[in-house]
C-alpha cells in the first residue's frame, strides 16, 4: 500500500512539473510585412509591474528604423518563475523586432 502511495505522489509530481514546463513558454508574433532589411532581430527586455498597472516604457528604435515589420514577444520558464514568485507584481518579457526596409521614393528623370 505504501509503494502505491509513493508511486502516485511521484507520478503527480512528474505530471505537474511537465505541465508547468510545457505551458510556461509562449511566443506571440505579429507580422505586418515579411520583408525585412535586418538579418537579425533587435532584442529588448521589458518588465511590467503591479499586475499591468504600471506599464513598461515604450521601446525606442534606432533612427534608421522608420517602421517595424515583425514583433515577437516571448516568455520563458525563468520569466514565469519570477512572475509566480512575486505573485504577478513583476512580469518580465523579451521583445524582438525587425525593421522594415526603406522604400525609395522615385525621383524625376
Amino acid at each position: 500500500m505504501k509503494k502505491s502511495f509513493q508511486f502516485r505522489r511521484f507520478s503527480f509530481l512528474i505530471l505537474f512539473s511537465l505541465t508547468f514546463y510545457i505551458a510556461s513558454c509562449a511566443n506571440l508574433r505579429i507580422v505586418s510585412k515579411y520583408d525585412s532589411d535586418n538579418p537579425a532581430p533587435v532584442q529588448v527586455n521589458r518588465t511590467t509591474y503591479f499586475w499591468g498597472l504600471r506599464q513598461p516604457v515604450d521601446v525606442k528604435t534606432e533612427a534608421s528604423c522608420k517602421s517595424i515589420c515583425q514583433i515577437t514577444v516571448k516568455t520563458n520558464v525563468g520569466h514565469i518563475l519570477i512572475s509566480v514568485i512575486t505573485l504577478g507584481i513583476v512580469v518580465p518579457q523579451s521583445v524582438e523586432y525587425f525593421c522594415c526596409p526603406e522604400v525609395p521614393i522615385p525621383g524625376e528623370i
